[in-house]
């Protein structure tokens, strides 16, 4: 006959063992945290973002990452905002720094994470670029870079242009010659708005260099860009370059994503990007497509726009913040960005003191990148400034297919920047 006894006494010691939180055969392994990460859908964004993921996983076997995708351009920006107003936010989400985060209303909205451990292993100067309010709301995510024009080796030698445009008139004279040679001069990739900005955005060194208060004064409503020459010159570009018809014919219904092909291939001779663009080139054209400076009025004053990294933010929604800080504090990791190279390509420098170093045999452009980063640039208006009108992708567009001139777009945008300062409550506005 069984000892009732015996019995007892050893469930109570499963039950003692139980709660003194002893693991004891045949427990239950600890439940997992599942949390959620809203990111871009774009192939290569989706490819360093699974990296990063399956590295912390493996690193935090109780956390599970689920990926979220949203679209790019406006509507992925217009998702975004929808989603952190109405509380629906993933628990983290990557997004751009700069003066975009304003926009967010980040203090009622996202996470302050200024007292995190994180920052002893990121550059200081990344700071401004996630700061409202004195605050800080995001951890780097990404590499730094800058707007800059890609340009196809062979095209140019084909073409007789044997330098480097230093100055925007030798860049139009070198387009022109390659227009002369049957190859559209510029891509356009105007199907994706938010390409179309980049001659406005890439052509802040030269509005700077020219005018050195133009950031405290726009952003205390003392300068327009319709009014101040050296600003009004970055719309310009675009109406001059359409009017010379520089851009291949369909740029209207091409998109970002045909571009690395276009250019690899020599389809095209130039391409005004940002940086990240360089992992989009074929490996095989990688050693073809080099960068350069938007050029100026003055070879004396070339230099480079430079742009921060996105950031990784944590929404206030969160329901699971202890694990969605681990995934925060491990992107700024050696092992996050090394998750990141592995995921994708190396295409520039993190903003961590422990980062992943260049591995050999990296693009030509990302070389030409490094070089360009020696010498003299200046941050995006955007870094500077708390302020950027959310249209400028749309009015772009307008300028670049002559719909609108550049003074027309140019006042456009100066009233949408007066839209977006008087939403953000900012004085003077």
């Amino acid at each position: 006959m069984k000892d009732r006894r015996f019995s007892k006494a050893i469930a109570l010691t499963v039950a003692g063992t139980l709660a003194l939180g002893v693991s004891i055969a045949g427990a239950p392994a600890q439940a997992a945290t599942t949390i959620t990460w809203l990111t871009d859908s774009g192939a290569n964004n989706l490819a360093r973002v699974n990296s990063v993921v399956k590295a912390f996983q493996a690193k935090n076997p109780t956390i599970k990452v689920k990926i979220v995708t949203r679209p790019g351009g406006s509507t992925g920006d217009n998702l975004v905002k929808t989603k952190l107003a109405t509380g629906t936010m993933s628990d983290v989400f990557d997004y751009n720094s700069g003066a975009l985060v304003s926009a967010l209303n980040p203090a009622k909205t996202i996470v302050d994470v200024s007292k995190e451990s994180f920052w002893q292993n990121v550059y200081p100067s990344y700071k401004p670029a996630v700061t409202v309010a004195a605050k800080q709301y995001g951890a780097p995510f990404g590499t730094a870079g800058g707007g800059a024009l890609y340009y196809n080796t062979k095209v140019l030698a084909a073409a007789g242009v044997t330098s480097v445009p230093k100055t925007w008139n030798d860049f139009i004279a070198a387009s022109q010659k390659i227009k002369a040679n049957g190859v559209d001069a510029i891509c356009g990739s105007f199907a994706d708005s938010w390409s179309a900005q980049l001659l406005v955005l890439a052509d802040y060194f030269n509005v700077q260099a020219s005018v050195k208060n133009f950031a405290a004064d726009y952003s205390a409503n003392k300068a327009k860009f319709a009014y101040v020459p050296q600003a009004l010159a970055s719309f310009s570009k675009m109406e001059q370059t359409f009017a010379l018809g520089l851009y291949n014919k369909n740029a209207a219904t091409t998109k970002y994503s045909e571009i690395g092909k276009l250019i690899g291939a020599g389809k095209c001779g130039f391409y005004p990007m940002g940086t990240w663009f360089t992992q989009d080139i074929p490996a095989e054209n990688a050693n073809e497509v080099g960068l350069m400076n938007l050029p100026g009025t003055s070879a004396k004053s070339n230099g480079l726009t430079v742009w921060m990294p996105g950031a990784m933010y944590i929404a206030k929604s969160s329901k699971n913040l202890v694990a969605a800080k681990k995934l925060q504090a491990f992107v700024v990791t050696k092992a996050g960005t090394d998750a990141w190279v592995k995921g994708d390509v190396y295409s520039g420098p993190f903003m961590t003191k422990d980062q992943t170093a260049a591995p050999a045999g990296v693009p030509l452009a990302t070389k030409n990148l490094a070089s360009l980063m020696k010498g003299a640039s200046s941050p995006a208006l955007e870094y500077v400034s708390a302020i950027k009108g959310p249209h400028l992708d749309s009015i772009c567009v307008q300028v670049l297919t002559g719909q609108v001139s550049a003074k027309e777009g140019a006042a456009l945008y100066d009233k949408d920047v007066a839209a977006q300062a008087q939403q953000l409550g900012i004085k003077g506005w």
